[in-house]
């Protein structure tokens, strides 16, 4: 072989080298990064504020809750390494030694677990700490927080799951003066360094991380994409690896993409039309009833769901336990529905405000509700929300009828069904009904410690919702993610569909 040959075949095979090393290098960068699609801008960082599922899928990777719930529905140890009962009133959290703040702010300690539950009183995550005696509960020592509860209340471990619950630096808090903004530090796998409100917010691992070895990638960049269809292809095109509330109609699309993979649970999420009970004409239940025999339930989930999810049964979604299976909705009957009507003095029909948010899957049912609604005389004007406005439209009560979901967070049936007691800590219920029955049912079901005797009293419950028919339960969601089939280690959070990012890797 001559020598130029030899020093072209250097040559070449020097940069191959080269250029094997550049491509190297740029993928490693890459998979030291995970792009994240959210639909819903955080808004702020507070940890108790919103109880948009979407809006803590960003917050959960900054702060941490006393115990998780795994995939098998089992409540685990997280910040409280364990628990115990020395009565049926008293929880004993014994809190997980070494865990930091973000910060520089220092090692958790009980001071801050009960400083960041008595917080919880004025929020968004109220229902979660109202059954608490506050006076009554105290830091007991370093490392252990005694909670007591007013009456035997057994819903509340399961409410410390709930990431509205999450846990911050009380220091932290007190230095700036309850601003978030200024102090979001939390126990997290991951700490932010940098946001555009609006856009994206940019994390890194947070190298004090109590759980080691974890998490596995070292960037997280959270977008917000609010559009569902812009979600779909900045996954398809690589701009992102992975994106959550994947639209229901692009789902078979990437079902059969083998560059990405759907993750689909049931969720323990029920959407219900609510009627607010106490507007004229609806505040009669045998108005309810008439027009929940005029809802084509199964039709409008299934045209718009495009097959996803599973057409409403129950009351609550049917994972949840204390959910009566023996329970229905009303069926539709359009006939059975127009003779009501007119026996109540309504042949010529009349007129409601119909609520949605912007979600499009529900402006697409309210539409088939509102179409099926004008076939017995009701015609319904539909008002579609952004949905931070659409949270403060249940306070304000304006509207006859809304669509909405509500999340069974401790996937027992107080949450499930406290919704629609009187004493709900927002100060009403989301369809401003007041039936003392049903509140005497529920508070004796929460401190009923035999089994079968609480869910007898669920079961009562629900006859009483169905009865009275203060809403029409429409869908059992399905909890939609897709993802680059590259990344691994994804599992969705199947009570509150804001999941941790720790655990996944390329």
């Amino acid at each position: 072989m001559s020598k130029k040959i030899v020093v072209f075949v250097f040559a070449v095979l020097l940069a191959l080298v080269i250029i094997s090393a550049v491509n190297a290098q740029d993928i490693v960068s890459a998979r030291d990064t995970l792009v994240v699609a959210m639909p819903s801008d955080p808004a702020n960082f507070d940890p108790n504020s919103d109880s948009i599922q979407m809006v803590h899928a960003m917050k959960k990777q900054i702060y941490e809750t006393l115990i998780w719930r795994d995939y098998e529905g089992t409540l685990q140890p997280q910040l409280a390494e364990s628990w115990e009962y020395p009565d049926d009133k008293t929880i004993l959290l014994h809190i997980r030694k070494g865990v930091q703040f973000h910060g520089g702010y220092g090692e958790l300690k009980a001071s801050d677990v009960l400083f960041s539950l008595k917080r919880c009183q004025e929020t968004a995550a109220a229902s979660a700490v109202s059954q608490i005696d506050f006076d009554a509960s105290k830091v007991v020592d370093d490392y252990t927080v005694k909670i007591v509860t007013k009456d035997v209340y057994i819903p509340q471990i399961a409410y410390f799951e709930w990431a509205l619950t999450g846990i911050f630096s009380q220091k932290s808090y007190e230095d700036s003066n309850g601003d978030f903004t200024k102090n979001p530090y939390g126990t997290g796998a991951y700490e932010l360094v940098d946001y555009t409100s609006g856009d994206s917010y940019v994390f890194k691992a947070f190298k004090d991380y109590w759980d080691k070895g974890k998490p596995y990638v070292e960037n997280l960049i959270m977008r917000v994409v609010s559009e569902s269809t812009n979600r779909t292809i900045e996954l398809e095109t690589g701009g992102v690896q992975l994106i959550y509330e994947a639209p229901s109609a692009d789902i078979a699309r990437l079902e059969s993409n083998p560059d990405v993979k759907v993750y689909r649970d049931a969720s323990m999420n029920t959407n219900y039309v609510f009627f607010n009970t106490s507007r004229p004409i609806i505040s009669d239940p045998q108005v309810r009833i008439a027009i929940a025999h005029a809802l084509d339930v199964e039709t409008a989930v299934k045209t718009a769901y495009k097959g996803t999810g599973v057409v409403a049964q129950f009351f609550a979604s049917p994972g949840v336990e204390g959910v009566d299976h023996d329970i229905h909705p009303y069926e539709y009957d359009v006939d059975l529905a127009k003779k009501m009507l007119a026996d109540l003095g309504y042949a010529d029909g009349f007129e409601l405000t119909f609520y949605t948010d912007t979600t499009q899957e529900r402006v697409d049912i309210v539409e088939i509700f509102q179409n099926q609604l004008k076939e017995v005389g009701i015609t319904c004007n539909v008002q579609v929300i952004e949905p931070v406005a659409y949270q403060q439209a249940f306070k304000e009560g304006n509207f006859d009828m809304m669509v909405y979901g509500l999340t069974t967070t401790t996937a027992e049936g107080d949450k499930a069904f406290r919704w629609f007691h009187s004493g709900n800590a927002l100060g009403h219920t989301f369809v401003y009904w007041t039936n003392p029955d049903y509140d005497k049912l529920i508070d004796e079901a929460a401190k009923t410690l035999d089994y079968d005797a609480r869910m007898e009293l669920y079961s009562r419950a629900q006859q009483i919702l169905k009865d009275q028919c203060v809403v029409v339960p429409t869908l059992h969601r399905e909890i939609l993610t897709a993802a680059s089939s590259e990344l691994k280690g994804f599992q969705n959070n199947i009570t509150y569909e804001s999941p941790y990012l720790k655990g996944v890797y390329f």
